[in-house]
């Protein structure tokens, strides 16, 4: 995991759930309402399975 600091852009949520400061609260709550966040890839979305046939 990135070590976060001042001038980061990423936010860690997981589910339907965000942080958000209570400086910015509102702001940020209508900015990420209802978006779909990618949370990075999966194993499954890069192995893709390959097979070799043969005949004899």
């Amino acid at each position: 995991m990135p070590r976060p600091n001042l001038s980061s852009s990423f936010i860690f949520a997981k589910e339907d759930k965000f942080f958000l400061y209570p400086n910015s609260y509102n702001y940020y709550n209508n900015y990420y309402r209802d978006t779909f966040q990618h949370g990075g890839i999966s194993l499954e979305e890069i192995v893709c399975p390959v097979i070799r046939l043969r005949t004899r």
